[in-house]
């Protein structure tokens, strides 16, 4: 385990790409949509805990910035 506890069982990980960057998604929870942006080179899992407090009621949104954990960076 990293610095962050893991997402729980019902987390949904979407993975976006085109010919320049691969970008990972994270999803739980059903209801209206809470979006969570990381700063830095923090990752989705910053939010894990967050999620497992508002996936009840809320559809929770992070992913990882270009760079950061699964997202990769463009070309210079």
């Amino acid at each position: 385990m990293g610095a962050f506890p893991d997402f729980g069982s019902n987390a949904k990980f979407h993975q976006f790409a085109n010919d320049e960057v691969a970008m990972r998604v994270v999803t739980e929870g059903h209801g209206p949509d809470v979006v969570f942006i990381p700063g830095g080179d923090a990752t989705a899992e910053s939010y894990s805990q967050q999620f497992a407090l508002l996936s009840d009621a809320f559809r929770c949104i992070s992913y990882d910035p270009r760079g950061a954990g699964n997202t990769t960076s463009p070309p210079a």
